[in-house]
C-alpha cells in the first residue's frame, strides 16, 4: 500500500481582458392588449472554465481560462481565489497568485504539478464581490509513475555477436514501496533479428523512499540486424508502474587487428638467474575503421604436458589504421630447466576496454628451450 504525503501545486497568472457588458432588459407584449410587462434581470455573475479537465504528467503544467459571465448588467472587479482538495497530510502550503477580474473579462492559468502524488484532485476558483460569490471547479488528474528506473550505462553501442549487462536502479517516489515485477521487456520500434534480452530478477522489492537493482542483459548475435533500437522496460505493482527506453545501437563486426610481427628472447639461462622472464613483443595493425581495444594471449605447451596462458593485462586501443607494440610476459623457475615451450599467439578484441569478444584468425607460433 502506497502512503502518499506530499503535495505541491503552483498556479500562474498570465493576462486580463477587460470586456463592458449592457443591462438586460426583457420586454413582453401582452395576448390582450397593449399592455407591456417588463422584467429586469437581476445583476449577478457566474464563472466557467475551458477546459474544466486536465490531466499533467510529473512535473509537468497545462493552462484553463476562466471567464467571469456577466448577468442583468452586473459590472465590475471581482476577487478570484483558488483552493485544492483533498487536503493531503503534511502536504505544502498552497500558493495561489491570481489576479482581480473585470466582469466579461478572461485570465489564463497555469496549474502546474510539482511532487504531487499521482491522483484526481479538484482545483475550486472562486470570484467575489462585497456582496456575492460564484466558483467553479477544475479537475486535476496528476498521472506519473511511483518509481523512476535509470539506467548504467544509458545507451549501449554493440557490435555483432557481442552483449552487454545494463544496472538498472528503480527508486521509490512519493513515498511509495512494494514488490515490483518487470512486466514488459522488448526491442522498440520492432524485434529486430538477432537481438534478445533478459533481466534478473523478474521481480523485486522496492522500499519506502529506496532503491532497488537489477540486471538488464542483451545479447546480440553476428547476424544480427545491424541498425538503432530500443530495449523497453516496464515495471509495475498492484499500484504504481515505472518504465525505461535504453537506446541500442547495432554494428557489423569490425575487420579483425592482424599480428604481423612476434619477437621473444628465448636465451633463457637459469643456471645463472634463478627466475628469469620472458617477453614476447606484438606487432599490431589496425585495419578496422573503428578504434580497438587489443590483448595478445601466449598459450605455451611445455614437453611434459604443462600449459600456461599469459597475456597482457591491460588491452591496448590502436586507432583506426594505426599500429601498436603489445608486450607479454611469462615467468619461468629451476624447474622448467631442460623443458622445451612451443606457443601460439593471438588476439583477442572489442570496442570497449572490459569486453573484447572477438578474436583474430591469424596466429604466430614459435618454440624455445629453457637452460
Amino acid at each position: 500500500m502506497l502512503k502518499a504525503i506530499s503535495l505541491a501545486l503552483l498556479l500562474f497568472v498570465s493576462a486580463v481582458v477587460a470586456v463592458d457588458v449592457a443591462a438586460e432588459t426583457h420586454r413582453q407584449t401582452g395576448s390582450t392588449g397593449p399592455e407591456i410587462v417588463e422584467t429586469t434581470i437581476a445583476p449577478d455573475f457566474n464563472l466557467s472554465a475551458s477546459p474544466d479537465l486536465l490531466t499533467i504528467p510529473p512535473d509537468g503544467s497545462e493552462f484553463t481560462v476562466i471567464t467571469v459571465n456577466s448577468f442583468g448588467g452586473f459590472a465590475g472587479y471581482i476577487t478570484l481565489t483558488a483552493s485544492v482538495s483533498p487536503s493531503i497530510l503534511n502536504a505544502p502550503t498552497w500558493s495561489i497568485p491570481v489576479n482581480p477580474m473585470i466582469t466579461g473579462g478572461t485570465q489564463a492559468i497555469i496549474i502546474g504539478v510539482h511532487g504531487t502524488p499521482p491522483g484526481t484532485y479538484i482545483v475550486t476558483f472562486t470570484g467575489s464581490n462585497a456582496t456575492s460569490s460564484r466558483s467553479v471547479n477544475v479537475t486535476v488528474v496528476a498521472t506519473g509513475p511511483d518509481f523512476t528506473i535509470t539506467a548504467n550505462p544509458s545507451s549501449l553501442n554493440l557490435l555483432q555477436g557481442s552483449n552487454a549487462v545494463v544496472t538498472l536502479n528503480l527508486t521509490s517516489i512519493h513515498d511509495s514501496s512494494g514488490q515490483v515485477s518487470f512486466v514488459n521487456l522488448q526491442f522498440t520500434p520492432f524485434n529486430p533479428v538477432g537481438l534478445s534480452a533478459s533481466l534478473s530478477p523478474a521481480s523485486l522489492y522496492l522500499p519506502l523512499n529506496g532503491s532497488a537493482p537489477a540486471l538488464l542483459m542483451v545479447f546480440v548475435s553476428s547476424d544480427a540486424t545491424p541498425g538503432f533500437f530500443g530495449v523497453e522496460v516496464t515495471g509495475a505493482s498492484s499500484s504504481m508502474r515505472g518504465n525505461i527506453i535504453i537506446p541500442v545501437s547495432v554494428g557489423p563486426i569490425p575487420l579483425p587487428p592482424v599480428l604481423v610481427g612476434l619477437k621473444w628472447d628465448h636465451k633463457l639461462n637459469l643456471s645463472r638467474n634463478p627466475s628469469s622472464l620472458e617477453t614476447w613483443l606484438g606487432k599490431v595493425v589496425n585495419n578496422s575503421t573503428l578504434p580497438l581495444y587489443v590483448q595478445m594471449s601466449i598459450t605455451l605447451t611445455s614437453t611434459n604436458g604443462i600449459k600456461l596462458t599469459t597475456f597482457n593485462p591491460i588491452p591496448v586501443l590502436i586507432g583506426p589504421g594505426l599500429k601498436a607494440q603489445i608486450v607479454v610476459n611469462q615467468f619461468f623457475s629451476l624447474a622448467d630447466v631442460g623443458l622445451e615451450y612451443c606457443f601460439t599467439a593471438q588476439l583477442s578484441y572489442g570496442t570497449t576496454p572490459g569486453y573484447l569478444p572477438f578474436t583474430s584468425p591469424k596466429m604466430l607460433a614459435g618454440c624455445f628451450t629453457i637452460t
